[in-house]
């Protein structure tokens, strides 16, 4: 469909077609591995997001954040959580609760980077949040990745029986 996509041109589709393509193909190339193709791409649809009227539920510049931290830049994705003044008490929406998902990638990073157990706390705080609006809201695909992240959690404070039980409910919710 990407490949059809370009074959028609840009001014074929809506005018959230350009920064929507981009996005597409970069989540494609970072699920291939290639995140520096795919860093390039997400730093082409910046500019070209086009909303209608729906709400940025997965901003452009989260996406961006999960690649750097794919690529281990901690710093960076860091200085992004503290530009949006992100903390892990905050109250959580469904139009934010992707930016605090990644925002929850961003503390476990930084709690395994730094060995501080404070940064794995405030992650599974966020989580349990997350995860508890997930379900009420029915959005199973948030939920799964609540639970994959607090697995994430529990693995870093070395607590494996308690991440295999996270896995577990995640694998459950995900196998219809």
């Amino acid at each position: 469909h990407l490949g059809v996509g370009t074959e028609l041109g840009e001014s074929a589709g809506l005018p959230q077609h350009p920064y929507r393509w981009r996005v597409t193909a970069a989540r494609l190339l970072r699920a291939r591995g290639d995140l520096d193709g795919a860093l390039v791409l997400i730093d082409q649809a910046l500019p070209l997001y086009a909303t209608d009227f729906s709400p940025p539920v997965r901003p452009v510049d989260a996406l961006r954040v999960r690649v750097q931290l794919a690529r281990g830049d901690l710093e960076a994705a860091s200085a992004w959580a503290s530009r949006h003044g992100f903390g892990a008490d905050d109250a959580v929406t469904y139009v934010r609760e992707f930016e605090y998902l990644t925002f929850a990638r961003v503390l476990i990073a930084q709690g395994e980077a730094a060995g501080d157990d404070r940064y794995l706390q405030q992650a599974r705080s966020l989580l349990d949040r997350l995860l508890d609006a997930a379900r009420t809201g029915g959005r199973v695909g948030s939920a799964i990745e609540s639970l994959v992240l607090l697995a994430a959690v529990h693995q870093a404070r070395a607590d494996t029986p308690a991440a295999t039980t996270a896995l577990a409910s995640a694998l459950r919710l995900a196998e219809p």
